[in-house]
């Protein structure tokens, strides 16, 4: 069963307008971490939250108990004199924490697709969180210097980091970072968007701009929106080694929208470029479906392999939305 009440912990956004857990994500070893993109220039937060330990109903009250209490870590940026409305940024709008360099150091991802600092083309900022979740554990200014690294797009309004997520794609056992744009121009079509990855950290943290990517999904239509959503397709086309990516495309088709699952291992290597024809392509029905809007995985029949459940918003004849689901085919 599900429990009782008092087995259920919960906390709240500390401000009106924070839009606290618009993004939310789970990582190794308890790991949570949750986007407030309208707080001030957006904030996100990072703790150890272990249900597995006991009932958790003590952790109750804001997000500022928690932060106070050494359960969440906050990360913010500075944009003090960037703009009259401090809310420009959408820092954590997405978020995602895991080991990205198979070290068992832990670093949280923060999106910042609307980042005017970079002239609108969106950012990323990767930062380790292991040292800093400690017993005086609070805020941390990633704009400061060396506090974290951030990426950015060269792609002007593209909104790069408007998705974010972790998935072994080429099979070493380690997480790759893996980075939407919604609003790029994917294959020199406006707003066909794109999906980069990352598989060699270090060589992104260098360079810091997004064309550094090891592998990129590209859409390949006006519109497509490309990268609105991705997650971690896990083992879905076959169950073999390495991990494929599910892409969202929900302007697919006039707004019927697609979701790719792309290849994995071998036959995704680095320095592949693809497209919306590059893998699986699951198709919406009707205009305005929308299809892709939001994706998630899970093995909902416990056969070994994950299944695809997509968003469509539109979907009905008077757009009450529905969420589809595509079981993994052994093939």
């Amino acid at each position: 069963g599900y429990g009782t009440n008092d087995d259920v912990g919960g906390v709240i956004g500390a401000a009106d307008g924070d839009l606290f857990a618009t993004a939310i994500t789970a990582g190794p070893e308890h790991h949570v971490a949750v986007g407030a993109p309208g707080a001030g220039c957006g904030v996100a937060y990072v703790g150890e939250w272990d249900f597995a330990a006991g009932s958790s109903g003590d952790l109750q009250g804001d997000i500022t108990t928690a932060v106070a209490s050494s359960r969440f870590l906050e990360l913010r940026v500075d944009c003090t004199g960037e703009a009259e409305d401090i809310t420009w940024l959408d820092f954590g709008r997405s978020v995602v924490v895991d080991d990205f360099t198979g070290t068992g150091m832990m670093g949280t991802a923060v999106g910042a697709p609307l980042s005017e600092s970079y002239s609108g083309q969106g950012a990323v900022f990767l930062a380790p969180v292991n040292d800093r979740l400690s017993d005086d554990a609070g805020v941390v200014d990633l704009s400061a210097s060396g506090a974290a690294h951030t990426v950015v797009s060269m792609d002007p309004d593209g909104r790069f980091g408007a998705s974010l997520a972790a998935a072994d794609v080429d099979g070493d056992g380690i997480n790759d970072l893996v980075v939407g744009e919604p609003d790029g121009v994917g294959d020199g079509f406006a707003g066909a968007g794109a999906v980069y990855v990352y598989l060699e950290l270090d060589r992104l943290l260098i360079d810091n701009f997004a064309d550094t990517a090891n592998m990129v999904v590209r859409g390949d239509a006006e519109g497509q929106h490309t990268g609105t959503s991705v997650a971690n397709a896990g083992a879905w086309l076959d169950g073999t080694e390495g991990e494929g990516l599910v892409v969202g495309a929900p302007g697919h088709r006039d707004d019927a929208g697609a979701v790719l699952v792309t290849p994995h291992g071998d036959a995704f290597t680095t320095g592949t470029t693809t497209s919306l024809a590059g893998g699986v392509l699951l198709t919406g029905v009707d205009r305005g479906d929308r299809l892709g809007a939001a994706v998630a995985v899970y093995d909902t029949d416990f056969d070994g392999l994950v299944d695809v459940a997509a968003g469509a918003p539109g979907s009905g004849d008077n757009g009450e939305g529905a969420v589809w689901l595509f079981l993994g085919n052994q093939r």
